[in-house]
């Protein structure tokens, strides 16, 4: 989206404002969810603050979040352990990130790179992990 589009799209919400509406009152927001799902409680941050800026090949409008928009739970340097379950009497490892099988003694899946751990309820001795 460009600053024109932006500007059209803002005119006309504006328009849309009762007459009466105080415009110190009406807060601007960004959404981080579908507008139309209101049941789930349509996440939002305010804005800190709007700018012109220009980065080495244009001028462009940035707009400043109060907070992060985006949140990492996890890392793939996060050590997450192994999922485990019997199939046909023989235990099967899966990598809790990519959900591909994996050796109990890996440290890392080989497949997306996750740092492995041990399943809280298996134990291991430290010839097996090596």
């Amino acid at each position: 989206m460009n600053l024109l589009q932006f500007y059209h799209l803002a005119k006309g919400e504006m328009e849309h404002l009762p007459e009466y509406a105080d415009l110190s009152n009406v807060s601007v927001l960004i959404n981080q969810a579908d507008r139309w799902v209101h049941d789930t409680g349509n996440p939002a941050i305010g804005i800190r603050d709007v700018y012109l800026d220009f980065d080495w090949e244009r001028l462009m409008l940035r707009i400043v979040p109060d907070e992060k928009l985006i949140r990492f739970s996890n890392t793939l340097r996060d050590e997450r352990p192994i999922h485990c379950q019997r199939v046909a009497g023989m235990k099967v490892y899966w990598c809790p990130k990519c959900e591909q099988k994996v050796r109990i003694s890996d440290s890392y899946c080989r497949h997306c790179g996750q740092k492995l751990g041990i399943p809280k309820d298996e134990k291991i001795s430290t010839n097996e992990k090596q």
